[in-house]
């Protein structure tokens, strides 16, 4: 799936679960539609997405930490963080505040979105990529393993043995 370019103005700031900005962790590319019972956009379970109106907010809360537990998994997998507070300083230059509850590893993913578009961001910010060669590559790689990690969640917490 093609990572979409955006600009740090268009790019949605990831909050945290208090102070969210999207009520919805939908990305508008939901595969579950064509059957798939973890999205590949959002990386919710089918169930979840039907249910996502009906949840009360300590439902979405779960479902939230869930995927940015296993999303931040996934990028320590990938990068190796920068300092936090060089990532703050980086932030802050370029007009984007920080949440003191958001993660380092959600803070860096934050950064590797916005190093699409300003490479420089990548070395400003202390990340240092392991295996790939850019932040598309690096994105890439997270996104395929969090698919994996939340395929598998899936399996493991709701798929049925066969006796």
């Amino acid at each position: 799936m093609p990572i979409a370019l955006a600009t740090w103005s268009e790019v949605p700031y990831t909050r945290p679960m208090s102070k969210r900005l999207r009520r919805t962790p939908c990305m508008g590319i939901c595969s579950t539609t064509y059957g798939d019972l973890v999205c590949r956009g959002c990386k919710r379970f089918a169930h979840e997405i039907i249910s996502w109106n009906g949840f009360d907010e300590s439902q979405r809360d779960i479902v939230w930490s869930r995927l940015l537990e296993l999303r931040d998994t996934c990028v320590r997998d990938v990068i190796y963080a920068g300092p936090r507070t060089v990532m703050e300083t980086v932030c802050s230059a370029r007009g984007r505040p920080v949440e003191a509850e958001s993660s380092t590893l959600s803070l860096a993913y934050e950064l590797l979105r916005r190093a699409l578009n300003e490479p420089s961001v990548v070395a400003e910010s202390g990340i240092n990529l392991r295996e790939q060669a850019n932040a598309i590559d690096a994105l890439k790689a997270i996104d395929d393993l969090f698919l994996q990690r939340s395929q598998a969640h899936y399996e493991r917490a709701y798929k049925t043995p066969v006796s």
